[in-house]
């Protein structure tokens, strides 16, 4: 088994044992994983490490790795730089509040921001995880 096939199957294996809801891995065209958790019942449990900063690091990182308003280059600092964005669209993130979150409006299925296309369900997820607090956990 190569390495990325060993990522991917501890990366499940870690979603299944970790959390009590099922979760869904879809991969990108580099074969980055993001680990997308349903909507609706036990969506309390979304978590920023196992759910949000796959996300950013999956669709953000190839930009924000170290320049660009602010840098996604591990899950230690990144709730931190997330949470400090300065976009031009008042209040990036606001704990609770999806629908006035500027960051919402950079996360789209057309790929209005640079190209970067997201899922819905990543949308989705994220709106959950705003409306839930926008927690480090």
């Amino acid at each position: 088994m190569n390495k990325l096939s060993k990522l991917l199957l501890l990366t499940a294996c870690s979603v299944v044992i970790f959390s009590c809801e099922k979760a869904t891995i879809e991969f990108n065209d580099k074969g980055v994983t993001k680990v997308v958790k349903p909507i609706g019942a036990g969506a309390d449990s979304v978590r920023f490490s196992a759910a949000i900063y796959p996300l950013f690091e999956a669709n953000c990182q190839s930009c924000h790795g170290g320049s660009g308003g602010f840098t996604i280059t591990n899950v230690t600092t990144a709730h931190q730089e997330i949470m400090n964005i300065n976009l031009a669209t008042p209040g990036t993130i606001i704990p609770g509040d999806p629908a006035n979150s500027g960051i919402m409006t950079k996360f789209t299925t057309t790929g209005d921001h640079n190209g970067v296309v997201v899922t819905q369900p990543n949308i989705d997820l994220l709106s959950t995880w705003i409306s839930q607090g926008a927690k480090n956990n």
